[in-house]
Order: structure tokens, then C-alpha cells, then sequence
């Protein structure tokens, strides 16, 4: 073994120069002056990784704690026919969600009650003024010319809007244009609200009353008047002079008085 041989060789050096001391000068054998050649090898230290192995789980383990809500959502319906709820005053709609819709009906009645006092509720939920007989209108109006009127009345609101209370007794329709109004000096006529509302051309519009015995007639108030009146007079004392609508100017003879025959 290399390591014995260094030994042995220290100690027989060391032997010497012991000798040496003792005997004063000495010189070792050239055997022993041989360099000592150690071959340098360099520790390998094998070791084995002691480190712990660490294990990577790559596996993804199922979501157990998370629900998924899959309970089917039903609609309400699927046509309008679906949504129907027996209400008179209200649509039935099946809207795109699935959803019914009511919006109300406008001018719609659950009864007579709904309606005015010359109406009845008739089968369509409308208020009506139709009728046929008596039995179909209430409140004490009658059928009259296939409407429900009402004929005894306190006030204007008693009958229908185109009557009105007259005489606080009877219901009458409402005259439009009014009495006396010449056609040809109004504008416009319409029943509204129990009266006749009237628009005349301007005052001083010519006009034809169609009487020969009138001249230069006019409009006033929707009225063909302001006329001059046509003079027939002859200029006879013994005559009754006078214009007749139907022939015109007529002079009658006067035999009384200071016109009697002699």
C-alpha cells in the first residue's frame, strides 16, 4: 500500500538523521534520497440525492362542492288562448318570455252601470247604444229607432248627447241649426254635449231668402235678414197697396170713406 511505504520511509529517515546527530556528519544513501512521488487522486464523493422526492398530482379531481341548478324553467303559457282569465275588461296576451299579459280595455263595461244612462253593456263587453226592444236598455229609457232613449228626464245629462231636457220633463232631440237659422248664413252645425253648436258667416253676406217681396237681403246671426221690403206703392189715395211673397206687388181698391163710389 502506498500509504505503508511513506511510513517506512519516514522512519528510516528518521533513523538517520538520528545517527547522524550522534556521529556528526552523514550523508543517506542515495536509495533513500529518491523523491517520494505520491499520485494526487482527487476524492470522488458518490453520494446518493437524499432530497425528498416531491410527487406532482397532474390529476383534477371532480368539483363536488358546485351545483348546477337544472330544474326546467316551464313558460306560462305558449299561445294567447293559454292566458285567458275570464276577464271582460282586460287582453289576454302571450308575450315572447312565455309570460301572460292583461293590459285593460279601454271603453270597456262589466255592466249597464259602466255605461251612460241611455246605454246598455251589451254582449261584447261595449257599451251600445243599439237596441231592438225596451228589455235592452235600462234606467228607464226606451227603444226608439234602434237606440236606447231616455224619455223622462230631470236634466240635459238625463238624455241622450244629442237630446236635451225639455221643459224639464221630456227628452227632445236637439235641433241643428237651430230654429230660424237659414242654411245658406252658417258656416258649420254639430250636436255636441246636449246643444247645437253653430258657426255663421260674417254679418252683411248677401243671401236669397227666395221672397220676391224682399230686397237686398243679407246674413245676420245666421239669419237671412236685414232686407229692404218692396215698395208697391202706386200713388193712389183709393188703393191698398202691399206686396204678396206669392204674386208680388198687389193694389187693392179702397170704397169706404172719402173713396166711397158716389
Amino acid at each position: 500500500m502506498k500509504t505503508t511505504n511513506r511510513i517506512a520511509t519516514l522512519a528510516s529517515l528518521t533513523a538517520s538523521l538520528v545517527f547522524t546527530a550522534c556521529l556528526g556528519s552523514f550523508e543517506p544513501p542515495s536509495s533513500l534520497m529518491q523523491q517520494d512521488t505520491v499520485e494526487y487522486q482527487p476524492d470522488v464523493v458518490v453520494g446518493h440525492d437524499t432530497t425528498p422526492s416531491v410527487h406532482v398530482d397532474t390529476s383534477v379531481a371532480e368539483d363536488t362542492m358546485s351545483s348546477v341548478d337544472t330544474t326546467q324553467v316551464i313558460p306560462e303559457c305558449s299561445t294567447n288562448d293559454d292566458c285567458n282569465d275570464g276577464e271582460p275588461c282586460t287582453g289576454d296576451f302571450c308575450n315572447p318570455a312565455g309570460k301572460c299579459v292583461h293590459p285593460p280595455i279601454l271603453d270597456c263595461c262589466h255592466d249597464d252601470s259602466n255605461c251612460e244612462t241611455w246605454q246598455h253593456c251589451n254582449a261584447d263587453a261595449q257599451c251600445d247604444d243599439g237596441c231592438t226592444v225596451n228589455a235592452d236598455c235600462d234606467d228607464g229609457s226606451i227603444c226608439l229607432e234602434g237606440k236606447c232613449k231616455r224619455w223622462f228626464c230631470d236634466t240635459d245629462n238625463d238624455c241622450d248627447s244629442s237630446d236635451y231636457c225639455w221643459n224639464q220633463q221630456i227628452c227632445e232631440p236637439v235641433q241643428c241649426p237651430s230654429y230660424g237659422r237659414d242654411p245658406q248664413c252658417v258656416v258649420s252645425a254639430e250636436v255636441k254635449d246636449h246643444e247645437c253648436l253653430e258657426t255663421f258667416k260674417t254679418n252683411g253676406t248677401p243671401c236669397e231668402d227666395e221672397n220676391i217681396c224682399t230686397l237686398n237681403t243679407v246674413c245676420f246671426s245666421g239669419r237671412c235678414d236685414l232686407s229692404l221690403w218692396a215698395n208697391c206703392d202706386d200713388g193712389k189715395e183709393c188703393t191698398n197697396d202691399y206686396c204678396d211673397p206669392e204674386v208680388g206687388c198687389v193694389s187693392e181698391p179702397i170704397i169706404n170713406g172719402a173713396c166711397s163710389p158716389p
